[in-house]
């Protein structure tokens, strides 16, 4: 399963879901300051400051959109 963390007004995270969405591949989308805090996102990953960020089977992937 692949889990896409995103924010709003974010272009990079629409082109990353558009991108998974045209190649069938399915995810789960979490928006940080609506389905998760800022607070709560820093803390699960503290090195991560770009989004979209992606965990794929449980490892993280950095996003190059």
């Amino acid at each position: 399963m692949i889990t896409v963390y995103t924010k709003d007004n974010c272009p990079s995270c629409v082109s990353l879901k558009a991108t998974l969405t045209q190649e069938g591949k399915p995810f789960k989308e979490i928006n940080i300051g609506k389905d998760i805090t800022r607070e709560d996102f820093m803390s699960k990953f503290p090195t991560v400051r770009t989004v979209p960020f992606t965990v794929v089977e449980g490892e993280a992937n950095v996003n190059a959109s």
